[in-house]
């Protein structure tokens, strides 16, 4: 394999690290990890506190990063159900105030004959407007003096409107020229020794390369002009 299948071969290796390492360098918390919400805890074992004895190890880095938990294993209660506080979950005999509803899949965390209780969200009704102020809106005129006029958000808008465009157009030839850039190196490692191929590549690339320093070169003609002309009327 010659040096030039060893540089396209890194640069592959390089975009494909580029897609993967956000994902791969995230650290997930321990309350992300954890269904639920006031469901989680960081301790030493998850047999220290009655209430958070479920073990969910994908959290355990998320302790061990945090300055403020108390041990490095991630904790969760016997149920996955948002709970209105932390702990609002415990395992009873029988499901009754101030943990009311059971959850029948949480009972494999409890105790034998144990069943697994929370405290539910409490809905908040949403608020309705009095019959006064709804009468009040309805018969409110509608002052149309208020209202945007076509012709002055065009006006008063066409820098950004064109930027807008010009952004989106650049981020469109990124995308294109990665792709070109890689279509081209596989070509090159895939040629086996064909120098017609080879040749291809290489205009493949070389082409990208003069074309993407043409469209950057006119986005800065471009923003220098609007510039000028925004900041010279």
């Amino acid at each position: 394999m010659t040096k030039s299948r060893y540089f396209f071969g890194i640069i592959l290796f390089g975009c494909a690290l580029l897609v993967a390492a956000p994902s791969a360098l995230a650290v997930t918390t321990c309350a992300e990890t954890v269904p639920g919400t006031n469901t989680a805890k960081c301790l030493k074992t998850c047999t220290d506190d009655i209430i958070y004895m479920v073990p969910y190890p994908g959290g355990d880095l998320g302790c061990k990063n945090s300055s403020e938990s108390a041990g490095d294993k991630c904790c969760g209660t016997c149920t996955i159900h948002d709970l209105k506080t932390k702990g609002a979950a415990r395992c009873l005999d029988i499901c009754t105030d101030p943990y009311p509803s059971h959850d029948g899949k949480g009972d494999k965390h409890c105790p034998p004959g144990k069943k697994c209780c929370y405290m539910p969200l409490v809905a908040i009704p949403p608020t309705t407007l009095d019959q006064s102020q709804t009468n009040q809106t309805e018969s409110k005129p509608l002052d149309e003096s208020a209202l945007p006029k076509f012709n002055s958000l065009l006006t008063a808008n066409v820098n950004t409107v064109i930027g807008n465009i010009i952004k989106s157009l650049l981020g469109l030839t990124g995308t294109l020229t990665l792709v070109m850039m890689v279509v081209a190196g596989i070509m090159w490692m895939t040629a086996g020794g064909k120098e017609q191929t080879i040749t291809k590549a290489k205009k493949m690339i070389t082409w990208t390369a003069i074309g993407l320093a043409i469209i950057f070169s006119s986005y800065i003609i471009l923003k220098s002009v609007f510039d000028v002309l925004t900041t010279n009327p």
